[in-house]
This record gives structure tokens, sequence and C-alpha cells, in this order.
């Protein structure tokens, strides 16, 4: 930081630019190139206060640690000056800014926003300027409202570890806004440390649930069907993928009768993140009625979300048609029936 020479002399001072209130200067003094020995007093000043001084011996190849103490109040700066005891004027001076804070408090909470009925886990770290715990002797906790209407005052004494934590239950009605928590450290009530929080009555987004079958209509003789299930949060600007877990159901209804499942079994699903596939196997899944045609198919699935541990349900229904068994019977010149209702061709003269 600092240097001068004298004659074939030279020394230099190595040291902070600050300087902690309370705290003593520490510097580094090297010197080099003097025969003998010489004098130096280094001191720090202020106009309002008694200077500090420390005088050395400098010495050919010397390196030297050197502590000054000086104690002040309401300060902003100091001047370091060295100078020779047997020459007048000064080898060298140099301005150090200070800082008269002692100590920072930062205030945590597990979240920014808050709803009624929810707990408010927070806390409180007192550092030094070397971040290390400060030695606080007593420590003042108010929280207040939305209205600045004090709710809860906590205190502590001095901590091991320099961390006071905490935690308040909201109330289920209460007043809502910008709440806040305020921190005086050893009463010193003209240094308040604040931290504001939000509670709000707000609603966690919704999600939608998605069974994706690969058809919606399909023949029994395919012997089984195939999907996946997704969720998906809606926003304002796009949609985004749900990670969780998804428990499927398969219910089988005749189309006739839709209030009544005849039968109903869980389907197991694979994969992970925010897709799971699912296999029906229809002879093993489904207990099937041989008399019905078509039977209603319905996939049912709970998707529960990581994050949130919300279910929400999504479902979708596939036709399965039973293989039809019919004969045509033809007639020169009539009509042509099968035996299905409503189907019938007029024939002129081609047979089969």
């Amino acid at each position: 930081m600092a240097g001068a020479t004298y004659g074939v002399g030279y020394f230099a001072i190595i040291g902070p630019q600050t300087h902690q209130l309370g705290k003593p200067y520490k510097a580094h003094l090297v010197a080099a190139g003097y025969k003998t020995s010489r004098d130096l007093k280094i001191s720090l000043s202020h106009e309002n206060y008694q200077p500090a001084t420390k005088t050395v011996s400098l010495r050919n190849d010397q390196e030297e640690e050197i502590s000054i103490d000086f104690f002040a109040t309401n300060i902003s700066s100091l001047t370091l000056r060295a100078q020779y005891t047997d020459s007048p004027g000064t080898a060298f001076e140099q301005t150090i800014k200070v800082i008269a804070k002692k100590f920072s408090v930062l205030i945590q909470t597990d979240k920014a926003i808050y709803k009624p009925g929810d707990k408010v886990h927070f806390r409180v770290i007192v550092l030094d300027t070397e971040l290390k715990p400060y030695p606080f002797n007593s420590l003042s906790i108010v929280i207040s409202d939305g209205q600045k209407q004090r709710v809860a005052v906590r205190s502590a004494s001095r901590l091991e570890f320099g961390v006071h934590e905490d935690s308040l239950l909201l109330a289920d009605e209460l007043s809502l806004g910008k709440w806040a928590i305020l921190v005086v450290v050893d009463g010193n009530k003209n240094d308040i440390h604040k931290q504001n929080f939000e509670v709000v009555n707000y609603q966690l987004p919704q999600f939608e649930v998605t069974v994706d079958a690969e058809a919606k209509d399909i023949m029994l003789s395919a012997r089984l069907i195939r999907g996946e299930i997704y969720a998906k949060y809606s926003f304002a600007n796009g949609a985004k993928f749900v990670e969780g877990d998804a428990t499927l159901v398969a219910k089988t209804f005749d189309p006739q009768d839709i209030e009544r499942a005849l039968s109903t079994k869980v389907i197991p699903t694979s994969g992970t993140g925010n897709k799971k596939k699912f296999t029906v196997d229809f002879a093993r899944d489904l207990n099937l009625n041989n008399r019905l045609n078509q039977t209603l198919l319905k996939l049912e699935a709970t998707f529960k979300d990581d994050l949130t541990k919300r279910s929400f349900v999504g479902s979708t229904t596939v036709i399965l048609h039973k293989k039809e068994e019919y004969k045509i019977v033809i007639v020169e010149g009539k009509k042509i029936h099968d035996t299905r209702p409503s189907v019938s061709h007029e024939d002129s003269s081609q047979k089969f």
C-alpha cells in the first residue's frame, strides 16, 4: 500500500485501506537497504482525537507485523503517517477509510409468501465484519402484521453460533398484506434491522390430468390397449409438466347401464418423471360379458404432484367391440339382409 526511500534505505507498509472501529489496525512492514538501523514512527491520527503511534527500528532485510490500537467513535477516516524520528517531515502519508459498522444482521424466512394458517419459519444471523458470529448480549425480535400492529415478540441472549431460529403460526383469520420482522441488537433502537414477507389468500395452481389411450374404438381381438398418463400446469405463458406418481383404474360398463361398473381393476403404470405408461390386457385385467357386442372401458387416473402433494383426476373412455358373427343370405331379385338390424342392400343380379 505504501513505501518510501531515504538515502539508500527503503521501507514499505503493506496494509488495508479500511479500518474497522474497535479493532487494532494491522499492517506488514518491509525494510531493505539500511546499513545501520533507523527508527520510524508510524501513527494513526484524527483531528478530534489523540494520535496512536508505534515506533519501529528499521534494519536491512527486515519484515515485521505492526499493530496500532486506535479507538474512536463517529469518524469516517483516519490518517496513516510514517516519519523518521531523526529527520523532520513526513516520509509517507495515507488516508484510511473507517468502517463504523461492527456487525451485520441477516433475517431469513423459509418462504416469501404465506397464506393464513401457515407456519412462518425464520432465523436471525448476527455476524461481525469477518463473517464470524458477533458476540451480542441481547436480541429483540418484533413481528408486525400488514396494519403495522405488533403480533409477536421474541428475545434471545448471546448465542454460541450467532444464529437464532424461531417460528410463528399464522391464524386462519388475520390481517393480510406485508408483514415485517424487526430486530434490535443490544437494545440499540436507533439501528433496527428489518425483513418483510407477505401474507395473502392465494390458491395453488391446478393442473390437468390427461389419459391418452392409443385408440377410442378397438376390437377385442386386439387383446390389449396401451397409452400414457401425464399432467400439466396451465399458465398464462404456457404449460408445464407436473412431476409425480399416477394410479390408474380400469372400469367396464354396459353401454345401456353406465351407472354400475361391471368390473374394476387397478392397472400398474411404469416410467419416471412426468409421463407414466400403461397397458390394459383385456383377458387378464377385464371381466368382460360375452353377451355384449360393445363394452365401455373407462380409464381413470389419479395424478399426485410430488411438490404440493395434491392430487387431481383425469379419465378417458374407450369402446371395446366384440367381433360380430353374421351371415349373408342372397335371394335373386330381392333385398339382401344380414342378421344385423338396419343393414340392407339392393341386389339385381350379382350372386355370392
